[in-house]
């Protein structure tokens, strides 16, 4: 996956999808350079899955995500949450979208 990402999206692009565990949160942060570069960005996955048709999911899913954002950047401001998904057009999406 690691060749991949650099073959298609350059060096030091690495995508983790569907994951947020704490080794995959530590090579993300090894994957910064020791001086912080504006240009430099990582994303890391930021949520739990999205649920369209599974209403009381939908709030628990906005507030993962915020409050993984909010721990993210305090760990490196280089790092960007991948907020996942929603379907425009769904009952939740006015929810999502605000978010």
């Amino acid at each position: 996956m690691e060749s991949a990402a650099r073959r298609y999206f350059g060096p030091g692009s690495v995508i983790y999808c569907m994951a947020q565990t704490p080794h995959l949160i530590l090579r993300t942060l090894q994957h910064l350079s020791p001086a912080p570069s504006a240009q430099q960005r990582e994303i890391m996955r930021n949520s739990d899955d999205y649920y369209p048709d599974v209403p009381e999911s939908h709030g628990w899913h906005v507030y993962c995500n915020m409050a993984n954002a909010l721990w993210s950047r305090q760990l490196d401001s280089r790092l960007a949450g991948d907020w996942d998904m929603f379907q425009p057009g769904k009952k939740e999406s006015h929810l999502h979208a605000a978010a």
